[in-house]
């Protein structure tokens, strides 16, 4: 009787060769993938921290001046000012009646001052009134008047921290507000002084990542009717934010402020 041998076959060393090769162009294809996807996610997360943080901080802005009825303004082109060690410049008027843009803007904010609540009794100017006022008779009338007691003003300052080696320049947006500001002529807002405000009530920064001055990184220019006073201006700011890999994330963003005059 003939009995059968079967014994196991073993791989060969080709198959070996060609196995560990096929494993190898797996492996690198899932790590090629996993970093295009790590990639991918870092650029995506540059792109949306710059935009929140502007958008963040212009809608500080908005809200803190809210109800704002004054743009302060530039004497001329070449009036940069400090404040807060901050250098800013207002759009300022030319010669040909054209406005300028600045690198910053500022609005006052009146205050609701408290009135009589018979109206025929209601004070001509808050400085001068005609009936005191005490808390029996007197209401806020739910309208701003012209005792300016709130300024608010949105800038740019060069970065700060150690990723502005490799920003190229880029820089953060601020919003600085004084509260209880006292015009030097009650009533006259022109004749607030910036340069002579003193520290700011708050101050908040946000790592906008904007661009360079000479780039437009943040550009105000103010709008207006003819024979009418500045009721609004037009905000842009231009980020560039270099991730750690990846290309430089650039983009645009735009907003028009308007005053309640």
């Amino acid at each position: 009787m003939r009995t059968s041998d079967t014994r196991s076959r073993g791989f060969s060393l080709l198959e070996v060769l060609i196995a560990a090769a096929l494993m190898s162009m797996l492996l690198l294809a899932i790590y090629a993938i996993a970093e295009m996807l790590s990639r991918s996610q870092i650029v995506t997360e540059a792109r949306a921290e710059a935009r929140q943080a502007v958008r963040t901080g212009t809608n500080r802005f908005i809200v803190s001046g809210s109800g704002a009825k004054w743009f302060f303004r530039g004497a001329n082109a070449s009036e940069v000012f400090t404040l807060n060690g901050i250098s800013c410049r207002l759009p300022w008027r030319n010669t040909t009646g054209t406005w300028v843009p600045g690198d910053s803007v500022a609005v006052a904010v009146p205050n609701d001052l408290t009135r009589p609540v018979n109206d025929s009794l209601d004070p001509l100017s808050p400085t001068t009134p005609l009936y005191p006022v005490t808390s029996a008779n007197a209401r806020p009338d739910g309208f701003p008047d012209h005792d300016y007691s709130v300024v608010v003003m949105t800038t740019t300052e060069a970065r700060q921290d150690s990723r502005s080696a490799r920003q190229e320049g880029a820089r953060d947006l601020v919003v600085m507000r004084w509260d209880a500001v006292t015009p030097a002529t009650p009533g006259l807002v022109s004749s607030i002084d910036l340069t002579r405000l003193r520290a700011p009530t708050s101050v908040a920064r946000y790592d906008a990542f904007l661009k360079p001055l000479n780039q437009n990184g943040f550009q105000v220019n103010y709008l207006e009717q003819p024979g009418q006073p500045v009721a609004a201006c037009r905000v842009t700011a231009n980020f560039r934010n270099l991730p750690r890999q990846g290309a430089a994330q650039e983009e645009s963003y735009e907003f028009i402020f308007t005053t309640r005059n």
